[in-house]
C-alpha cells in the first residue's frame, strides 16, 4: 500500500514521546500495525502498567496530545479513502457503470485540484473571525 501523506509525521511524531503516551496514542486511535490488536481501555492501563486513565486524559487537553491527534485523524482519512477508492475501483473494472462514472468524476476533480493547487477559490462559510 502507498505510504501516507501525515505517516512519516506521525511516526516522527510518535517518537518523541514516552513509551506510556506512545501506547496511548496507538490504543486510543487504533493504529497498531496488527489490526487483530483492539484494546480495551483495561488492557491499556495493564500494558502502561497505569492504575487509571487520569494522567492521560490531562494530557488530551495538551497542544502536544491535540496536534498529534490532529495527524493520526489525517492519515486514517487517507487510508480509508485509499480503500473506498480501491473497491470503486474493483467494481468499475468488472463493469459497474456507476462506479466508473464516479471514478471518472474522482480522477477530472483531482487532476483539477493537482493543475490548480492548493490556490483555488474556497467557498465563504459565513463565519467572521
Amino acid at each position: 500500500m502507498a505510504k501516507k501523506r501525515n505517516e512519516g509525521l506521525l511516526a516522527y511524531k510518535l517518537k518523541k514521546l514516552t513509551q506510556t503516551r506512545k501506547l496511548y496514542v496507538l490504543h486510543k486511535f487504533k493504529l497498531f500495525s496488527d489490526e487483530r490488536i483492539n484494546w480495551t481501555d483495561e488492557d491499556f492501563l495493564q500494558a502502561a502498567h497505569l492504575q487509571s486513565l487520569k494522567s492521560m486524559k490531562e494530557w488530551e487537553t495538551s497542544g502536544d496530545f491535540e496536534e498529534i491527534a490532529k495527524i493520526a485523524i489525517a492519515s486514517k482519512s487517507a487510508n480509508d479513502l485509499w480503500n473506498i477508492y480501491n473497491a470503486m475501483k474493483d467494481k468499475a473494472l468488472t463493469g459497474d457503470k456507476n462506479a466508473a462514472d464516479m471514478l471518472l468524476k474522482l480522477h477530472k476533480q483531482l487532476q483539477d485540484e493537482l493543475r490548480n493547487g492548493n490556490n483555488s477559490k474556497q467557498e465563504d462559510d459565513g463565519l467572521i473571525l
